[in-house]
């Protein structure tokens, strides 16, 4: 059922013209300073982390992330916080504006956004966008839905 949506989706993006679909993706540390500092840039830069699937895969898991606790002296809830960020990067669609409002809606990575009731989600989404206005328009319902199916099937699995 889920692959005949995605199909029906995919088909009438081509009929209207649109070119593609948006893909997961990742970014460079400094093509995004709303989230990296150029001191947090300096800092993992010694590690070789430069963008954001290198830092998700220094921080996919708990030992990891204490691991680079010790190393960089980042503090945890930094590095909690780059964590989710990272991790809904890889949701097709979702860049950082979309992914810091799934943030402020209290997603807690792609596990929490599969888990959750789409219908609920989207107008906690709404409602937390309208009060502190992180993206200039909110998702649809159709956007979540493309949100939840890609966020099942994320090339790295972040445990929490």
């Amino acid at each position: 059922m889920q692959n005949t949506h995605l199909f029906t989706l995919f088909f009438f993006a081509v009929l209207l013209g649109v070119s593609s679909f948006a893909q997961a993706s990742h970014y460079y540390l400094v093509d995004i300073p709303s989230e990296f500092s150029e001191s947090d840039r300096e800092l993992l830069a010694r590690f070789g982390i430069d963008d954001t699937e290198d830092l998700l895969r220094w921080i996919d898991t708990p030992d990891m992330r204490n691991a680079l606790q010790s190393m960089s002296g980042l503090s945890a809830d930094r590095i909690n916080a780059l964590t989710v960020f990272c991790d809904l990067l890889q949701i097709d669609g979702v860049g950082p504006s979309a992914a810091r409002l799934l943030m402020a809606t209290n997603i807690t990575g792609t596990a929490d956004l599969v888990s959750r009731d789409e219908g609920e989600l989207l107008a906690e989404i709404q409602y937390t966008n309208q009060i502190e206005t992180i993206t200039p328009t909110t998702p649809s319902d159709g956007h979540l839905h493309m949100w939840v199916l890609s966020a099942i099937e994320v090339p790295i699995t972040v445990i929490y």
